[in-house]
């Protein structure tokens, strides 16, 4: 039965399946032949991307790069915004809500106060001021989702690629979850693959290199995902004791995530502390409303016993910490787990590689002219 609606679902999704694949062929095609045009800067830009829909660990892999590469150079961090109710060009500050800016560029900015961190949907623009009108001068710009936006050719294109779900499994959207052909996985230079398990086993790394068909001149990385220590959605403090007794059976979670894909989570949080996990799922980017609260605090309300415990991710944490109607849940035992990235093996050597060149490209820039 599943099958057969399986292939009712293809039938009706395909006639769309087929108008996007051969929209995204063209306007591909079109930038290869330059009939679109593409603009280069002197000023080097590393472009963090994906090709699918949400959920490969973008915001935590531009933190990393931020935070690896701000003790040499000045970095700047440009992101469209996604969901931001402003428009234009405009310098992210920490006294932004998340509805003028967008919940990701917020959270980068708040971790990295002295990091310039902008929006625009225009990336060209945004690059050209850039380099023109923020002191420090950045001597790099990370470009936050930036694989499909090809108006801009990046120094280096990383492309992220979930562990979970792998590319030659997917298919384009609306009948997968693929932005793009899997092919133009061509288009970066640097491709890694997210989610990764802290243990690689031989045979799943060679799996991966088969599948993905590298060129010589690609480079291939893996990164896991850190959790760390839990911090109170009200106070923000860290809350360093532990989250539930390990003697107690009867402990629940309820998990509220507003993020494309929950999955890690809730596998995190059914291996470390409990699987009795009530899962709450709302789109990505939510906004969160007052009947959302409302309705968050019956359903926490409504599983038995004391031994419980609200939990949501970093990202939804920004879109709630000055919600006006927060005061709902101010009572509750309510954390958020922020979390990081490691590469499984050649810890620094992609950062290495990325300060070389700027280092090597300073003295023929116009910005040191």
């Amino acid at each position: 039965m599943e099958s057969k609606h399986s292939g009712i679902k293809f039938l009706f999704l395909y006639p769309f399946y087929w108008l996007y694949s051969t929209g995204v062929f063209i306007r591909n095609r079109l930038y290869d032949y330059g009939i679109y045009p593409s603009y280069s800067f002197d000023i080097p830009i590393i472009s963090i991307g994906n090709i699918t829909v949400g959920g490969t660990g973008k915001t935590p892999h531009v933190e990393h790069f931020v935070s690896e590469l701000n003790k040499d150079i000045h970095v700047a961090v440009l992101s469209r915004g996604y969901k931001r109710k402003t428009k234009g060009y405009r310098l992210v500050s920490e006294t932004d809500t998340y509805q003028e800016v967008g919940d990701e560029p917020l959270q980068i900015k708040k971790k990295f106060p002295k990091t310039t961190v902008c929006v625009d949907s225009n990336r060209k623009r945004a690059i050209e001021r850039l380099s023109k009108s923020v002191s420090p001068v950045p001597d790099l710009i990370l470009m936050d989702d930036g694989f499909q936006h090809r108006r801009v050719k990046p120094t280096f294109s990383v492309l992220l690629i979930d562990f979970h779900r792998q590319l030659h499994e997917d298919h384009l959207l609306p009948i997968g979850l693929l932005r793009e052909h899997a092919h133009e996985t061509r288009r970066a230079s640097t491709i890694i693959i997210t989610n990764t398990p802290e243990i690689i086993t031989p045979i799943d790394r060679r799996l991966i290199i088969k599948n993905l068909n590298l060129f010589p001149y690609q480079q291939l990385f893996f990164t896991s995902v850190q959790y760390l220590e839990p911090r109170e959605l009200i106070s923000h403090e860290i809350y360093t004791s532990k989250l539930f007794n390990s003697e107690t059976e009867d402990k629940h979670i309820l998990l509220v995530t507003g993020i494309a894909n929950p999955f890690q989570y809730k596998s995190y949080l059914a291996s470390e502390l409990t699987k009795n996990i009530i899962s709450y799922d709302f789109p990505d980017h939510h906004a969160y409303t007052l009947k959302d609260l409302q309705k968050i605090r019956a359903q926490f309300e409504s599983i038995p016993g004391t031994n419980k415990i609200l939990i949501t991710t970093e990202k939804d944490a920004v879109r709630l910490i000055n919600h006006a109607n927060l005061s709902i849940l101010e009572d509750l035992p309510a954390f958020y787990i922020p979390i990081s990235i490691k590469f499984v093996d050649q810890e620094r050597k992609l950062t290495r590689q990325i300060l070389d060149y700027v280092r090597k490209n300073q003295r023929n820039s116009q910005l040191y002219k």
